[in-house]
């Protein structure tokens, strides 16, 4: 006779072969003592119930088995991984082994119509919500479990797996068999792993018609990690067998899920007589409602820009969509024609264009949902390289004598220097460009200190609070203190270039930092263009929101990785002899930073900015404002 029962947040289920207890974490393994009438290991010592099975029906014949969950050390769980952005994010609950960690766990007895059910709801703390229902029908010897994941994060949740596991400890001792019999991922039959108590006697099991699963064993008895790649890619193939006190996991990859969507998927478990009997009990499916005609996916074509010699990372089920909710997994049908293209199932890929090549490219994959597929093309137009004229060395127009002079910026880099002590009358200066300085003896007047030297109709004064002596720099409404070169001139540049919100790395030994919580991104920038020494400067707390803009592309070694030296130092290069400085980067908590991938370029007003990141990160050319 079935029986059903809650104490707390914690079910009680059983049937005529198999009574389990369900937890407040939506795991096997209860804290509260059984209600009386439920069979437990109780000549054992457990009064509470993980997982126990009879074959022969209990109260009949042989004895139940031990308590599979609770014997030895209490393990079953579920964990959960995927990545948001570069972010990697792992969440576990396995509560009789001290895991809560998809929270706010609600049960709920929804037993009806002769079937016991147990409901449970949780979510992580990013936002993926868990909802999970076991069922037990009164003459079954195995366990249904639905699982419905929903991403409520906002945004797409990539490499998305989830893995339950469990320590079967239902035989005399801790050891088991465990067998791969069907193994996931080849497009037939599913995937199952059964736990032999005793000379193939008795399995406890994992079953699964879903292909998108994989079915493991190995070495140990606590499995936490859906991403192990001993759960999943290196999972062993069929017939493997391992003897010991180890566990049995069941894991599902289910590629991208895009924000505000679901995936369902079912497995079952159970101790068992007849492992082949009980499968095919599961397979016919007997009062199984019918299921729903599959609606297949929509894959969206993609078209991304990339420098020739640089690599383009991305991934395209991003925009992909599919009818039901289902989770989408990635496989390539026809790569690119001129260029190397590494390509993963859940939708990431990174591209570089073969060396020389400038045009278009394409590669096609298909977008599928386990049932069903559609193919999306990627375009990717390779453009050439921005060419960085050479720098010459700079030159010195000096408009310190009493004339009204007119000095005109030729097409390198010039300095206009000016001595304040002098009587220099009113100059003009033409071409001032964005890779030009203005050179002064002293500080030019700067009513509230920021370095932000502004005047109006381009006329600037150079004796402020005076008004003897000025320059009229044409196109130019302020000017930004660089700080002083070894000459002992103070050096101004245009301010207009400097993007918004960005520190900037001046002539000084400069110490710069980001946020050390994350919370905001950061901007730092370093006019290489101007030709100048920038000092040595320290820049601490570049985290994953960061990024590091030149105006002078940095030398990469042909991939987009820009290699940094000891202790995480840039070298910002050199210019007509001119040693450009340098920058000692580290990352959040003192973390070593060995390489910075190359986001792209930004063209603003005539000037080009490059635009670096941490390897990996999602920062890029978007940070800039101007």
């Amino acid at each position: 006779m079935l029986r059903d029962a809650t104490i707390g947040n914690e079910i009680f289920l059983q049937g005529q072969y198999l009574s389990l207890g369900i937890n407040g974490s939506g795991t096997l393994g209860t804290r509260a003592t059984a209600p009386v009438g439920f069979v437990t290991d109780a000549v054992n010592g457990y009064i509470r119930l993980g997982l126990v099975g009879d074959t022969d029906g209990f109260g009949k014949g042989a004895a139940p088995t031990r308590d599979a969950m609770l014997a030895g050390t209490p393990v079953e769980s579920f964990s959960i991984g995927y990545d948001i952005g570069a972010k990697h994010y792992t969440s576990v609950n396995s509560e009789r082994n001290g895991k809560s960690e998809v929270a706010g766990g609600v049960s709920s007895d929804l037993s009806s119509n002769g079937v016991g059910k147990a409901g449970w709801t949780g979510a992580t703390t990013e936002g993926v919500k868990v909802a999970q229902t076991m069922s037990l029908a009164d003459g079954a010897k195995y366990i249904k479990v639905d699982v419905t994941l929903t991403n409520t994060t906002g945004k797409a949740v990539a490499d998305l797996h989830y893995m339950r596991s469990i320590d079967p400890d239902h035989g005399a001792g801790f050891d088991t068999v465990n067998t791969v019999i069907e193994q996931g991922g080849d497009g037939a039959n599913g995937a199952l792993i059964a736990a032999y108590a005793s000379s193939g006697k008795t399995p406890l099991f994992y079953y699964t018609a879903d292909d998108r699963a994989k079915v493991s064993t190995f070495k140990g008895y606590v499995n936490e990690n859906p991403d192990a790649a001993a759960t999943f890619d290196t999972a062993p193939a069929e017939g493997y067998s391992l003897k010991g006190d180890n566990a049995i996991n069941i894991n599902f990859g289910l590629g991208t899920l895009a924000a505000g969507r679901s995936t369902t998927f079912t497995f079952y478990m159970g101790i068992t007589d007849d492992l082949n009997a009980t499968v095919a009990a599961i397979k016919s499916g007997a009062g199984a409602p019918p299921v729903p005609a599959n609606i297949a996916p929509v894959a969206v074509d993609d078209t991304f820009a990339i420098v020739a010699g640089k690599s383009e990372t991305g991934n395209v089920l991003t925009n992909d969509r599919d009818g039901d909710g289902d989770a989408l997994t990635a496989s390539l049908v026809k790569g690119p024609t001129h260029g190397s293209l590494l390509f993963n199932a859940n939708g990431g890929f990174t591209y570089v264009a073969d060396k020389g090549y400038v045009g278009s490219d394409s590669f096609t994959y298909a977008a599928s949902d386990g049932k069903a597929s559609d193919n999306g093309v990627v375009t990717i137009a390779v453009t050439a390289p921005p060419v960085t004229p050479p720098v010459g060395k700079p030159t010195i127009q000096d408009g310190s004598s009493s004339a009204s002079q007119t000095l005109t910026g030729t097409s390198g880099n010039d300095m206009f220097f000016f001595d304040i002590a002098k009587n220099s009358g009113t100059d003009t200066i033409k071409n001032f460009s964005h890779e030009d300085v203005l050179a002064t003896t002293a500080k030019l007047f700067d009513g509230n200190g920021d370095g932000i030297i502004k005047f109006a109709a381009n006329s600037l004064s150079l004796d402020a609070p005076k008004s003897d002596d000025y320059a009229v720099i044409e196109g130019v409404s302020a000017l930004r203190l660089m700080g002083t070169d070894a000459a002992g001139r103070y050096i101004y540049a245009d301010a207009s270039v400097r993007p918004q919100g960005a520190e900037e790395g001046t002539l000084a030994n400069d110490k710069l930092s980001g946020d050390s919580t994350e919370k905001t991104a950061s901007q730092f920038f370093f006019d290489t263009a101007l030709g100048r020494d920038l000092g040595h400067d320290t820049l601490s707390n570049f985290g994953n929101k960061d990024v590091l803009v030149t105006t002078v592309a940095l030398p990469d070694d042909g991939t987009g990785h820009v290699k940094l030296g000891a202790k995480g130092v840039l070298d910002l290069g050199s210019n007509a002899g001119v040693d450009l400085g340098d920058v000692a980067i580290g990352g959040l908590k003192g973390a070593s930073v060995s390489t910075l991938e190359f986001d792209g370029a930004v063209s603003h007003d005539g000037t080009t900015y490059y635009v670096y990141s941490l390897d990996g990160s999602a920062a890029g050319t978007a940070a800039l404002q101007f």
